[in-house]
């Protein structure tokens, strides 16, 4: 919770809320949609696919075994698609931090 803590005080917000947010993907191709408009999502899976795209308005998120991001923290903000093409279901877990 460091970290949003510390997004949120770069932003200017002091006071928000916190809600998760799961996503269960399923096998084959697939495209789900998160509005966040006026919040953010950050991922906080720990398993994380390889395969998955994950895409928003202010940033891109590629799982590969050859990506070095893939464990540090990820946030998106505005309208998110998450794009798959998964081998069996997997859960993608993300926090959705709401400013008040």
């Amino acid at each position: 919770m460091t970290f949003i803590d510390r997004r949120m005080q770069e932003f200017g917000y002091k006071n928000y809320h916190i809600q998760p947010v799961l996503v269960n993907l399923k096998t084959g191709k697939e495209l789900v949609k998160i509005d966040a408009y006026n919040e953010f999502l950050f991922l906080i899976s720990d398993n994380f696919p390889e395969d998955v795209i994950i895409q928003s308005d202010t940033h891109v998120f590629i799982s590969a075994a050859n990506n070095p991001f893939v464990n540090l923290p990820q946030e998106f903000r505005g309208q998110t698609f998450i794009e798959s093409n998964l081998s069996q279901e997997s859960l993608i877990e993300f926090l959705r931090v709401i400013p008040e």
